[in-house]
């Protein structure tokens, strides 16, 4: 694959996330949302999720290339088995999500058990909501700017305040 060899997880950033023609936008947006607060607050939102684990409980590459993620959906943990094959154009260059940490997997893991669960990389696609409570489990809590109790300054103070303590992931949709 023109890679070195591969290490799960260098480092969880939001900023060498990038998504290419396969997958979905509102996923890498949930999973940019959730990698920037994996640190900052030390939730290991998505490095808990990724095994195998070493004694640490840090995500580690498998020989054998199998995987399980563990998402959420429809209220229930699931445990998603899938491989290290991910679509590649001819070049041998990765097209779904990825790290711009080359030799990292997280990122196209992550993505690839999620579109396993959603029926394939054929995905009609989703939104930020249900797919960050799909990665963390945190119920999404959505709010309509038009709705006429749309109270702006409450719901900024809530947000302002719960971020501050890591309480709180944000993530926007357009209809």
């Amino acid at each position: 694959r023109g890679m070195r060899e591969p290490v799960m997880i260098r480092q969880v950033s939001p900023y060498t996330i990038t998504q290419d023609c396969i997958g979905d936008c509102s996923f890498v947006s949930a999973l940019c949302v959730a990698a920037a607060s994996e640190r900052p607050f030390r939730r290991r939102l998505l490095t808990a999720i990724i095994y195998p684990q070493d004694s640490t409980g840090r995500p580690v590459v498998n020989p054998s290339g199998k995987y399980m993620v563990k998402l959420f959906l429809n209220g229930v943990p699931r445990k998603v088995v899938v491989d290290d094959r991910v679509p590649v154009d001819a070049r041998g260059d990765l097209r779904c999500a990825r790290s711009t940490n080359r030799p990292e997997l997280w990122v196209s893991i992550l993505e690839k058990a999620y579109m396993k669960l959603n029926g394939g990389y054929d995905f009609p696609g989703s939104n930020s909501g249900i797919d960050m409570f799909a990665l963390t489990g945190w119920i999404p809590e959505q709010f309509r700017t038009a709705d006429k109790d749309f109270e702006p300054r409450r719901l900024w103070e809530r947000m302002r305040s719960a971020s501050r303590s890591g309480d709180c992931l944000v993530t926007v949709a357009t209809g």
